[in-house]
């Protein structure tokens, strides 16, 4: 059989068929050094992603500015 060593384990074991759903990153300058790198890969991949993240990125700063200044 062709995927018999793709087996599904307990909840929070590796399954081994390439699911990265608990990939975390910490939220310090590696995160965001990562972020960007990854941002950049998907742009090269996905042309069409640079009007989301042309619109995303700017109603981001809006709302991060906002939820800042409700803080005060």
């Amino acid at each position: 059989m062709q995927f018999a060593n793709l087996r599904y384990g307990e909840p929070g074991e590796p399954s081994g068929n390439g699911n990265r759903s608990n990939f975390t990153v910490p939220g310090n300058v590696a995160g965001l050094i990562s972020t960007a790198i990854l941002a950049g890969v998907f742009l090269v991949g996905l042309p069409v992603a640079r009007w989301f993240l042309a619109v995303s990125v700017p109603a981001g700063l809006v709302v991060a500015w906002v939820l800042r200044r409700s803080r005060s």
